[in-house]
């Protein structure tokens, strides 16, 4: 079992803030950031916008790309969610079985969405990632009738997409 360090769960803005603010005060151990996703830390605010509507084919705005965690002596651990945590052996269980132990672990991993359970609800899409993003550009073509759920700023943001694409 590797001895990580630092472990850093949750590949979104906290920790790819997190393993840059390690670096940045000083801290020389090792530092990994396990993430589900397989891509790097990325912006999520253009997802509702920019990555739906925009004329070009969408792309990530990376806030840690490969060069950068180099840079910083970050280990990325791409597509490994965290299936369980040992505190007494100080060890994580990824998916695929593997195990990391760790000395020091900050839990970055957000929120999970409410899901609707009416009827119906298997249809609805949810916003998390860049994926969804892509499969929401897809969703919103020309002419289609689409309900969003949610009014918030990027339910605001969702709607206005799918206004400039048609629906």
């Amino acid at each position: 079992m590797a001895d990580a360090g630092m472990v850093i769960v949750g590949g979104g803005k906290a920790g790819a803030r997190a393993a840059i603010a390690f670096r940045e005060n000083g801290y020389e151990g090792g530092v990994t950031l396990v993430s589900d996703e397989v891509l790097p830390p990325y912006d999520r605010p253009p997802l509702s916008k920019a990555s739906i509507s925009g004329d070009a084919e969408p792309e990530p705005v990376f806030l840690l790309d490969e060069d950068m965690m180099k840079s910083l002596k970050v280990d990325f651990l791409g597509g490994a969610a965290a299936t369980s945590i040992d505190r007494v052996e100080r060890s994580l269980v990824l998916t695929g079985g593997k195990k990391l132990s760790y000395k020091r672990l900050l839990l970055a991993v957000g929120a999970a969405p409410r899901k609707l359970t009416l009827p119906g609800a298997e249809r609805a899409l949810l916003l998390r990632d860049f994926s969804d993003a892509i499969r929401i550009r897809g969703a919103f073509s020309a002419g289609k009738d689409i309900a969003i759920i949610g009014g918030g700023f990027i339910g605001l943001e969702l709607a206005a997409s799918a206004v400039k694409r048609g629906c």
